[in-house]
């Protein structure tokens, strides 16, 4: 299901019933932009399913853009619900995309109940899904390798998409690095 109209029958707390065709359906309601709404007015609701594997949850959002970005969020292996609300709670969509295109590791690391694994996958799906950027299996090598020599995440990110991934492991290692010191240089 897409979205369901129908009239609001009942909202507690975060749950919010629609009624449709005399049939009732509950979803729990992530309102981010704050807009009223009343009991017995009708309303469009775009709908995400989420299952675990104890429940399925169905969750109702006014803004389909909203429901797009939290679905594409909760598709991210390390990020739930409640992980994909912070994060649309705290940025404003458009800046949010901006954080993925400039990949803002820093950003996303700032927004509560993330850490440095679950923040590395959200850049790397979210860049794969909306820019087509997907890094392979050297590249995250040459990632791991560079953040473990220091490096700040926001470079290697931005340095290791200037170089062609088809190059070897070594090739790709020493070309970051050249870039990299390029980088801070330029910085002094």
């Amino acid at each position: 299901m897409d979205y369901l109209i129908g009239k609001v029958i009942k909202i507690q707390n975060e749950e919010i019933i629609l009624e449709n065709n005399n049939q009732g359906f509950k979803f729990i309601f992530i309102n981010l932009k704050n807009q009223k709404i009343v009991v017995d007015e009708n309303i469009k609701l775009y709908v995400v399913d989420f299952e675990t594997e104890f429940q399925k949850y169905s969750y109702g959002f006014l803004d389909e853009k909203l429901r797009d970005a939290f679905n594409d969020l909760v598709q991210i292996r390390t990020v739930g619900p409640k992980t994909a609300v912070n994060i649309l709670e705290k940025f404003e969509l458009d800046v949010w995309m901006q954080i993925i295109e400039k990949q803002d590791f820093e950003k996303i690391l700032s927004i509560r109940g993330i850490g440095t694994f679950t923040a590395k996958n959200i850049l790397f799906e979210l860049n794969k899904k909306y820019f087509n950027y997907e890094f392979n299996n050297k590249q995250l090598d040459v990632y791991n390798a560079l953040e473990k020599m220091g490096y700040k995440k926001k470079e290697i990110f931005s340095v290791i998409k200037l170089i062609d991934p088809k190059l070897s492991l070594d090739e790709l290692l020493k070309n970051s690095l050249k870039k990299l010191s390029q980088l801070n240089y330029e910085q002094l």
